[in-house]
């Protein structure tokens, strides 16, 4: 069985959001993990979310 990864720059390591979709969301390079980017959500009393679509096959 092989696998194939769905989730396109899933470690923001583009630099840039893309192709998620965020909001109150921005892309750093002050508190990545691993990699040299992260994905920042704004806190506090606002609504902070990324997405992104991805297609699946049933089987």
């Amino acid at each position: 069985m092989s696998f194939n990864e769905l989730i396109v720059n899933g470690g923001f390591e583009t630099g840039g959001l893309a192709p998620w979709v965020g909001l109150n969301a921005a892309i750093t390079s002050q508190d990545s993990h691993s990699g040299f980017f992260a994905a920042r959500l704004t806190g506090g009393a606002v609504n902070s979310y990324i997405f992104q679509t991805v297609p699946v096959t049933a089987g």
